[in-house]
């Protein structure tokens, strides 16, 4: 009888919080709406800028490290000339 019950009691709670979250529009993108008109042009192009991006991010990235290693081996360098 009580695993039953729990069980009912959290479907039927499990079926009001998709209901609440379709009737929001919780389960959408922030952005839906600017990508559902999008063109097929206009979303190669953003494919391509997040591309760019994500390069640019990714180059950045390993000059910080390539700086960080140089910084490491010349403090090493000081240390053996002390």
């Amino acid at each position: 009888m009580s695993i039953w019950l729990g069980t009912t009691i959290f479907t039927t709670m499990e079926r009001i919080g998709e209901t609440v979250v379709d009737v929001l529009g919780l389960d959408e993108s922030r952005y839906q709406d600017v990508l559902d008109t999008m063109t097929e042009e206009e979303m190669q192009r953003a494919k391509e800028v997040q591309a760019e991006r994500e390069a640019e991010y990714e180059r950045v990235k390993c000059i910080k490290e390539a700086r960080q290693q140089s910084q490491g081996h010349l403090s090493v360098m000081e240390e053996g000339q002390t």
